[in-house]
């Protein structure tokens, strides 16, 4: 399928209507986000449990993160459906997140896309590892060998690398470029039924034509999470003052209630942009979400 190039202003949109997909059925949307966040609690808590260290504990992390890789797509691939439902005036509610999980509703497809971008990230990995990352792959497995038991609070970091400013620095770029192409993939998988290795190939493509907007929605989504953090900072200590005044116990309940309503949002946002994206993207250059950009078919 055709993927399009759109303008660097795309990115700011992308972020907009990231916020703005709470617009019609915020429940419902919620509700799904609220679900994707007790599943991904769930998959990263089994590794945390792991009593393991140095090597073992690699290996047990590098199969979670295939494990993850193949089902989060699959409930990435769900919430796209109740976006589009959503967006399409079709009947919807939260629990269409597990319908890829239902026969002949496209999981499997779901989660071989996730399993061939897995062998790009491991890739990648491998080569930053080999090569100018060498240094710093050392320096994260002696953090895992020297890594105290669960519960215990790490009170050290072993020194910095060598190199790590350019290992952070091509790291920061591939994920970029890797969220762009999981986002326009799932969408294809999901809502189109491409093959997986269609999928792939057009979530590659679309993450090269849209380089520009992709860094001009990084950059926003960074001052935007600043801003909100510096005023729910303010606003969270005066009223967790005033709450730990009157209770402390309280104040503990209100503060991990605000945390999990604010990772809900969270997650709610991210799948609008990615849904956005998709649909600048993909699913036709000539019909853009509102308000209208300028394209370019490539």
């Amino acid at each position: 399928m055709q993927t399009h190039a759109k303008g660097p202003g795309a990115g700011w949109w992308w972020l907009i209507r990231g916020f703005t997909v709470l617009g019609r059925k915020p429940g419902t949307i919620l509700g799904a986000a609220a679900l994707l966040g007790v599943c991904m609690l769930v998959l990263s808590s089994a590794q945390m449990l792991v009593p393991l260290h140095g090597n073992a504990k690699l290996a047990v992390v590098g199969v979670s993160m295939l494990i993850g890789a193949m089902l989060y797509p699959v409930l990435y691939g769900g919430f796209m459906r109740v976006i589009d439902a959503i967006r399409h005036d079709r009947p919807a509610n939260a629990f269409m997140l597990f319908e890829p999980f239902k026969p002949g509703q496209g999981g499997a497809r779901l989660a071989l896309f996730g399993f061939g971008m897995w062998v790009i990230y491991a890739a990648f990995i491998a080569l930053l590892a080999s090569t100018v990352g060498r240094a710093m792959w050392t320096w994260y497995l002696d953090f895992l060998a020297h890594q105290p038991p669960l519960g215990t609070p790490v009170t050290s970091l072993p020194p910095l690398p060598s190199g790590f400013a350019v290992t952070l620095a091509l790291v920061t770029v591939f994920f970029l470029f890797y969220s762009g192409a999981m986002a326009v993939g799932i969408g294809q998988a999901s809502l189109r039924s491409a093959s997986p290795v269609a999928a792939i190939k057009d979530g590659v493509a679309g993450a090269f034509k849209n380089v520009l907007p992709l860094v001009v929605l990084a950059i926003c989504a960074i001052l935007a999470i600043l801003v909100v953090a510096v005023v729910i900072g303010i606003v969270g200590a005066i009223l967790l003052g005033i709450l730990a005044f009157l209770s402390k116990s309280l104040a503990v309940v209100v503060f991990v209630i605000v945390y999990v309503v604010m990772i809900v949002f969270m997650f709610a946002i991210i799948m609008g942009i990615n849904y956005a994206m998709w649909h600048d993207v993909a699913d036709g250059g000539n019909r853009t979400l509102e308000p209208p950009m300028a394209d370019t078919a490539a």
